[in-house]
C-alpha cells in the first residue's frame, strides 16, 4: 500500500525589498515599507532603524501587492508586485533624497527667472 503525503498548506511567496541610495549602496536612514494586497486584503508594515542597512522580508500568499517605501529625508516610492505561489522575489528600490526631487522639479523655474 502506498503512503500518501499530507497536503502541504499553500506555499507562501517571499518578497525581499532592499533600499539603496543613488550610488547603489544600502540605504541606512530610518525607513518604513508597507505592503498591501491590491484586492483590499492583507496589509503588512515593517520599519528599519537609522544606521542599519534597510532590507525587509515579507512572506505572503500569491497575489498582487502595492508596495510603498517611506524613508527619512526621501521622496516616497511606490511599486506593484505580482507574486506566484512559492515565488522568491527581490526588489531593489532606489531612494531619492527630497532635495534631489525638488531640484529636478525646480529646474524650469530657475532657468526662467529674471535677473534684477
Amino acid at each position: 500500500m502506498a503512503r500518501r503525503r499530507p497536503k502541504k498548506p499553500d506555499a507562501l511567496a517571499r518578497l525581499t525589498v532592499e533600499l539603496i541610495d543613488a550610488a547603489g549602496q544600502p540605504y541606512t536612514a530610518r525607513a518604513t515599507v508597507v505592503v498591501r494586497a491590491t484586492d483590499g486584503g492583507e496589509e503588512l508594515k515593517a520599519a528599519g532603524r537609522a544606521g542599519e542597512a534597510t532590507r525587509f522580508v515579507f512572506e505572503l500568499p500569491a497575489g498582487r501587492y502595492a508596495v510603498e517605501v517611506r524613508a527619512r529625508g526621501a521622496e516616497a516610492e511606490q511599486l506593484t508586485v505580482a507574486l506566484g505561489r512559492g515565488e522568491l522575489a527581490r526588489r531593489r528600490v532606489r531612494v531619492r533624497p527630497e532635495e534631489q526631487v525638488r531640484d529636478e522639479g525646480d529646474g524650469e523655474l530657475i532657468a526662467g527667472r529674471r535677473n534684477a
